[in-house]
């Protein structure tokens, strides 16, 4: 076969691939002060594919933030569709959206969120336990995940008995525990010194070559956006890709 026909195969095959995510004219605003509706984002379009890493920078109060909560279903938008693996998230009940969110979908914020009272196995396997799981089956796998982001020593620390890099460690390999198809990661690294955020940046681009696993991040990191498959800006309410 000729390498024009691989290049050939191999660019139908991506053309046919149906997205992870596709959002499609998305629209999001917030009552203001006046009376006046506050517009957060208009009409915003893209793909997301599996394996992908996907970064979106922009200034504070862009709106990122407000995107990656439509993403994962904490809030609904004005008008516009998002599809994940070609189902419709808008209409769904509560419930179904609860469910959803466990399994199909893992959280990292800026703030680690873990329960101080619970060791760091604990917290990794809340996720699974949460969705019915049992404990017997989600400590082994809590404790690979912890293995996987370096920690399996601390395993048995509480989160006031960890550093703030340790700290996240623990929530990404939180996020990963349902082995969800995506994660969404909100300025994952924003409280941490530069070095420690650099280190974390690249075990978490490591994770997701390692496993395949989706990521989209919003960070105002422009280093750690720059090792991303494929970088967003938002702006004046819209997503425009950088190339």
């Amino acid at each position: 076969m000729s390498d024009s026909s691989v290049i050939d195969e191999r660019s139908a095959e991506t053309s046919v691939r149906q997205p992870l995510l596709s959002v499609r004219a998305l629209v999001k605003s917030y009552p203001a002060v006046d009376g006046q509706a506050l517009k957060v984002l208009q009409e915003v379009n893209f793909d997301v594919f599996k394996g992908q890493v996907v970064a979106i920078i922009g200034e504070s109060g862009s709106g990122k933030s407000t995107l990656l909560h439509l993403l994962g279903a904490l809030e609904n938008p004005d008008s516009g569709e998002i599809l994940f693996a070609g189902e419709k998230l808008l209409g769904q009940q509560d419930e179904q959206l609860s469910r959803f969110r466990n399994s199909r979908i893992g959280f990292v914020f800026q703030f680690h969120h873990l329960l101080p009272e619970f060791s760091a196995l604990e917290n990794v396997m809340m996720p699974a336990l949460i969705g019915g799981g049992s404990p017997s089956v989600a400590r082994p796998k809590a404790k690979e995940l912890l293995q996987r982001v370096g920690l399996e020593a601390r395993e048995a620390h509480r989160p006031g008995e960890l550093s703030g890099g340790e700290k996240q460690r623990v929530a990404i390999a939180r996020a990963l525990m349902n082995e969800p198809d995506l994660i969404l990661a909100d300025e994952p690294t924003g409280n941490l010194d530069e070095q420690t955020a650099d280190q974390l940046h690249r075990e978490m681009i490591r994770l997701s070559r390692a496993m395949d696993q989706t990521f989209i991040l919003v960070t105002h990191n422009k280093s750690f956006a720059s090792m991303a498959d494929r970088t967003f800006l938002l702006e004046h309410q819209t997503l425009t890709e950088l190339f």
